[in-house]
């Protein structure tokens, strides 16, 4: 079944560099990647899956333009097998096929337990919600396609998430991830992180700010358990970085 990948962005050049070096590494390769851009940075890309919607913004428009961004790639999704990859997140290479492998069971599937990590703070955090997942650990089968199309009525309501779940959760599957990464007994490890703080535009929703549950974590060692041990060095760069110019 074929794959389509959703990824809406704006002046986060090193954001969606990184995602991808992630899709480039899947076990399971997208037939297509969209990649809607409402940005005035100029970005490019080698894989030959790519196409890259370039949307102009106009007057009057909501500050945080995820509906029409993702309305713009809409027409492009004729893959059986929808998936929204945001540019801010960390994707283990094996997270296309685990989440394809339960679409073929369910027509919806999300991850729970949402585990983020702001790098600005050096601050982990597992999100306890098992009621819906964030976007950007969506996927659905394209009968739904309508389901989510009717979740984007509001240009300025950037909780789609919310919204779609609440419409599919019945019918769709909501799975709680691994807590560390190296796999266990055959079993997958960790398949994404929710990268927050990180360079260019700032990012919405949950997580993005300091929270009372974010653990401390000077050394980054919980975010070595969440990562691929050759991806880590990616962010670890971006984190001293942050960290240098924190204290400037």
């Amino acid at each position: 079944m074929s794959i389509a990948i959703i990824t809406p962005t704006r002046n986060r050049v090193q954001t969606i560099a990184l995602l991808a070096r992630w899709l480039r590494q899947q076990t399971v390769k997208p037939d297509m990647w969209v990649v809607v851009d409402d940005g005035d940075e100029e970005i490019r890309f080698e894989e030959p899956m790519t196409h890259l919607i370039k949307r102009k913004q106009g007057p009057g428009e909501p500050t945080h333009s995820l509906c029409l961004n993702l309305r713009q790639a809409l027409p492009y999704m004729l893959a059986d097998k929808i998936f929204i990859c945001e540019d801010d997140e960390y994707y283990a290479p094996t997270y296309l096929e685990e989440m394809s492998k339960r679409l073929d069971q369910y027509p919806a599937v999300g991850i729970g337990y949402s585990k983020y990590y702001h790098l600005g703070l050096r601050s982990p955090y597992v999100h306890e919600n098992m009621q819906h997942a964030s976007l950007a650990q969506t996927s659905f089968r394209r009968e739904l396609i309508g389901e989510f199309i009717r979740c984007m009525a509001d240009p300025k309501d950037n909780f789609i998430d919310i919204k779609f779940w609440r419409l599919v959760r019945s019918r769709g599957l909501i799975w709680r991830d691994a807590d560390n990464y190296i796999p266990s007994n055959g079993t997958p490890g960790a398949q994404y992180v929710g990268m927050k703080g990180m360079p260019g535009n700032p990012g919405i929703g949950f997580g993005h700010k300091a929270m009372p549950g974010y653990r401390q974590d000077p050394t980054l060692e919980w975010l070595r358990r969440w990562i691929r041990p050759e991806d880590f060095s990616a962010y670890e760069k971006i984190a001293e970085q942050l960290w240098v110019n924190r204290k400037n």
